[in-house]
């Protein structure tokens, strides 16, 4: 039973869980993490720089890193949209699938047991059988039916020979044929 648990069940939901497209789509969430920490970064240093900007009443560079910054963010953005969206499918896919698997692998595990159970049914029933029959034997009274079949006692020598007890002894000897030999 527990083989037969580990084989359907433990090891293909351990598979599924280092599996090639739960990983895949760990690294798309990680990297989308990445990517909103760079951005939320990308916004402290745009607010940097539009006070800069205020403060330096329209110095040109300060502009242009201004502009810069802004652009990255709005490419972080962008990127991070992508990349979220990218994740959230991968995710969403690989939930369905390890339902899924989970669903098929439950189902084999109960088939095991349920299996299983009615093996040692079976066993148990047909050990009960066997138990009644022998109860049955040692409890039941020899069947009346066995005294009616049992033979007669054998004859006794007298009569295999042919002479009766009721007969005398001079009518036994006079009936007996005597062969005298040398």
């Amino acid at each position: 039973m527990l083989k037969a648990f580990g084989t359907q069940v433990a090891e293909p939901l351990r598979a599924m869980v280092m599996g090639a497209p739960l990983e895949d789509a760990r690294h798309l969430a990680q990297r989308y993490d990445r990517i909103r920490q760079e951005a939320d970064a990308q916004v402290v240093e745009v607010s940097r720089r539009q006070s800069r900007v205020r403060e330096s009443a329209g110095n040109s560079d300060v502009i242009s890193k201004l502009e810069a910054a802004e652009y990255k963010l709005e490419e972080l953005k962008s990127n991070m949209v992508g990349l979220g969206k990218e994740a959230v499918s991968a995710m969403a896919a690989v939930e369905g699938q390890q339902q899924r698997l989970t669903l098929q692998r439950l189902i084999a595990m109960v088939e095991a047991e349920r299996t299983y159970h009615q093996k040692v049914l079976e066993i148990l029933d047909h050990l009960e059988e066997e138990m009644v029959s022998e109860r049955q034997k040692i409890e039941a009274p020899p069947p009346p039916a066995a005294e009616s079949f049992m033979s007669p006692p054998p004859p006794s020598y007298d009569e295999v020979n042919g002479m009766f007890a009721s007969t005398s002894a001079d009518q036994a000897v006079n009936s007996v044929d005597f062969f005298l030999g040398e």
